[in-house]
């Protein structure tokens, strides 16, 4: 956390926390995840949930759960005892940190929509929390930065596009993934692009991998 050296946006998580309805945290694979993880439970915003999918090697497995609960995360499994965990943190009003550009496993975890101009396979869950618990969502990530020859992190909580939180699914998503757009282009080159993230696209489509 030393090497966190600039905040920008942190007003946004305050204020739905304000709210009392618990808030989603949508974390693209952007800049450094593994950082943004760690600020989310020293943030002053209380205990995080969030959700992990964990690798097959054991030792693996250990160390990463390790490193990412440290600083008092509560790691959530993706299962559906997992999910169902994950909405009594919302309904208690808690912070939920989401990785929202993960590839779902098969389409009925999933719809297409747009990401930079073509359509992928986009997780529902995160619209489904929203709809289901009320609560609020923030997108946040953190940047690699120099200040005075110092490398380190800039965190930084944006906006979403409101229209996440519309009742029809498609809707949703479409804006998830504008939101997590408008977050890659201010820094394009800390995106995790070698992330099949179109691995996945529509009957009829060619991936371009």
């Amino acid at each position: 956390m030393d090497h966190v050296l600039e905040v920008e946006g942190l007003e946004l998580l305050e204020q739905a926390q304000a709210e009392k309805r618990g808030t989603v945290v949508i974390a693209p694979h952007l800049g450094n995840w593994e950082v943004f993880g760690l600020y989310l439970n020293r943030c002053g915003c209380g205990q995080s949930s969030q959700l992990y999918q964990a690798p097959r090697d054991e030792r693996l497995n250990r160390l990463i759960y390790q490193a990412r609960s440290r600083a008092g995360a509560n790691m959530v499994a993706t299962d559906a005892k997992g999910i169902i965990s994950l909405v009594k943190s919302l309904k208690r009003g808690e912070v939920v940190g989401i990785l929202p550009d993960q590839v779902p496993d098969d389409a009925n975890s999933g719809e297409f929509a747009p990401f930079f101009g073509k359509d992928v396979l986009t997780m529902t869950l995160v619209s489904r929390l929203l709809q289901k618990t009320g609560a609020r969502a923030v997108l946040g990530f953190a940047a690699r930065i120099t200040r005075l020859g110092k490398p380190g992190w800039k965190i930084i909580f944006r906006q979403v596009d409101h229209k996440i939180y519309a009742e029809h699914i498609s809707d949703s998503v479409t804006a998830m993934n504008a939101s997590i757009e408008s977050a890659v282009n201010i820094v394009p080159a800390q995106y995790q692009w070698e992330y099949k993230r179109y691995k996945r696209v529509p009957p009829g489509q060619q991936r371009p991998y």
